[in-house]
């Protein structure tokens, strides 16, 4: 592993108020720490790609200054609406009908999802006729009364058609789309921090639309509005503000270096902040995410004591304590996430904190399991949470104390509020939240799965089933869950007819080596066996593919990966077992993750 620069610092540039890098460049004239450190200055600063990872290491520094010097754009916003041809039409009542120009562009986003479930759900349907009727002008909402009467199959007929001619258009068409792209990205989607070129995740506003939501969101089918540079905000150093388009001018010009933004805007649909923010594999970003797995790290030293602690609850005398208790023991064992307070008009999910009686279901003894849960509720983004679980004997009694007498709209941990269970957690260890304890577990299940499975004697492919086996427990730890793709779909489709395919194969040659001269036939060599077996061997493998396939087919790996699993620990087992890391990372978790992969060695531990 390369020496981390951090440890040459000298010990008053290493205090959290001050930049390592804006000293880095007198650090490094000394000759002998560049010798060490095998590293050369870049003649044109601005012009390169940051590699913090090897200014900071891995230990985790942070600032509460986020720049000295920030340099941007500005975001891209959607170019303005084309209306129609004259001869593409919406109708209603069977006539055609001639929509002003507001109503038209909304007509537009239902006819692109025609063809999408979306449009057979009722509340979608019922909100985005809703909202259609809000951009009507009078004269057009007099005549549109029935969204039963609107019909959108012409419009949408002409976007699939024009769909098609960019499918088929020239290669020199096509190459001067993606010139145009190309330049647009090199303008906007860089910005200049602290002298070094640093890419934008997301550079372009968010165009109008319809909001789809997941699951049963009650907001899916309502219009999302069109967004000026009058409402959004910039963040960037003083004389270096971005020109807005023309005509328009900014909402608010910030300079605010504590924060890592580039431009904001409140979404009118939610209610929400949305933000432009620097790329996943920025040195801020890989800092922050650094520091959040070292958090997780730390509770290692802390967990024995939290969960003596919240065992101890469990007896207390205090309601509210014993009801502190048993939300910790969700949090840690069941990797809930704690939950916030809603209102009356977003879909309906809950966590720990916000548990109603309706949620969960208690049995004293449930198939010869006693004292056993089932959960049932929306957790975040729509995902249900379904599982039946055997509780501890003092948590399922203190379960049913909760619950006595309260309706099924009530909520379990009446006295308990997610700002109240934070701050007592920080009171047990700095900087822990309940989404600590998911990362943690998830974490070290990780760990210990990777060390059960991966066996020495194991082939390359093995092994990668086999991190894909830990990692699929991880995610299901989470309750990480998707819809099942078509991709995943046809391969079983096909390990199908392989499967079918190697069991005629294998009845062909049980014939061959089950026969005797009796039946007329040479008796069955050793080869003959030795295929036999090798068959049957395969098909074994085969059918686990199969039921591995059918078992993890909802189960959103990703996800897990991005956010809650220490990324040095598969860079790690990766390197102690010879796993080339784009088996494991696609291009962009490695671009996100280069500090761990640059800076981990194969004894790394969680």
């Amino acid at each position: 592993m390369a020496l981390s620069p951090y440890k040459f610092v000298p010990i008053q540039y290493r205090r959290g108020n001050l930049d390592i890098l804006s000293n880095w460049r007198g650090l490094m004239k000394r000759k002998s720490l560049r010798k060490i450190l095998a590293l050369d200055l870049p003649s044109h600063r601005s012009s390169m790609l940051s590699d913090w990872h090897r200014e900071l290491g891995i230990t985790g520094f942070d600032d509460n200054i986020k720049w000295r010097t920030l340099k941007h754009n500005g975001p891209v916003f959607p170019p303005p609406y084309r209306r129609l041809p004259p001869n593409v039409h919406f109708y209603y009542d069977s006539q055609p009908f001639r929509l002003s120009e507001a109503a038209e562009e909304a007509a537009t986003f239902y006819a692109k999802i025609l063809n999408t479930d979306f449009v057979n759900k009722p509340t979608f349907r019922i909100n985005f006729f809703h909202d259609f009727c809000n951009v009507l002008d009078p004269c057009e909402r007099r005549t549109i009364q029935e969204f039963s009467l609107c019909d959108f199959s012409h419009i949408h007929k002409y976007f699939v058609e024009m769909a098609e001619k960019k499918r088929r258009a020239s290669n020199t068409k096509k190459a001067q789309l993606k010139a145009i792209r190309h330049a647009e990205a090199e303008k906007f989607g860089f910005c200049e921090i602290d002298g070094f070129r640093e890419r934008i995740s997301n550079y372009r506003i968010e165009p109008p639309g319809i909001f789809r939501g997941r699951g049963m969101h009650p907001k899916m089918g309502m219009l999302k509005a069109r967004i000026d540079p009058e409402e959004v905000a910039i963040n960037c150093s003083p004389g270096a503000e971005p020109a807005p388009p023309c005509g328009h001018q900014w909402k608010a010009i910030k300079h605010d270096n504590s924060v890592s933004w580039l431009a904001c805007w409140k979404d009118r649909l939610h209610g929400q902040t949305k933000y432009i923010i620097l790329n996943s594999g920025a040195r801020q970003q890989g800092i922050r995410d650094l520091n959040k797995f070292e958090t997780a790290r730390r509770l290692s030293h802390h967990i024995a004591k939290i969960r003596e602690a919240y065992r101890t609850d469990w007896n207390s005398s205090d309601l509210m304590e014993r009801q502190r208790g048993v939300a910790m023991y969700f949090i840690d064992v069941l990797a809930l996430r704690a939950g916030n307070e809603k209102d009356g008009y977003t879909a309906d999910t809950v966590g720990c904190c916000t548990l109603r009686v309706e949620h969960m279901h208690l049995y004293d003894i449930l198939e010869s399991v006693p004292h056993v849960v089932i959960f049932n509720f929306l957790g975040k983004d729509s995902i249900r949470f379904c599982k039946k679980i055997a509780l501890d004997m003092n948590v399922y009694h203190n379960l049913k104390n909760f619950i006595l007498h309260k309706a099924l709209n009530d909520l379990v941990f009446h006295l308990l509020s997610t700002q109240k269970l934070n701050e007592h957690l920080k009171t047990l260890m700095d900087g822990l939240t309940a989404k600590v304890f998911r990362t943690y577990n998830a974490s070290v299940l990780l760990q210990c799965r990777l060390d059960r499975l991966t066996l020495p004697e194991l082939s390359v492919d093995q092994k990668i089933d086999a991190y894909n086996k830990a990692n699929a427990e991880a995610a299901l730890l989470c309750n990480h869950q998707r819809l099942v793709p078509k991709s995943c779909i046809n391969k079983l489709g096909k390990w199908e007819k392989q499967i079918i395919r190697k069991r005629t194969e294998i009845a062909r040659q049980e014939c061959l080596c089950y026969t005797s001269e009796a039946d007329g036939r040479p008796t069955p060599t050793k080869a003959d066996i030795r295929s036999l077996t090798r068959l049957r061997r395969q098909l074994c493998e085969l059918e686990e593919k199969r039921d591995d396939t059918m078992k993890n087919s909802n189960i959103a790996l990703i996800t897990s990966k991005v956010n809650y699993l220490d990324p040095r620990i598969t860079v790690a087992w990766c390197k102690k077992h010879s796993i080339p890391i784009d088996k494991i990372f696609n291009a962009s978790l490695q671009n996100k993750f280069k500090w761990a992969i640059r800076a981990t060695d194969q004894n790394f531990r969680f």
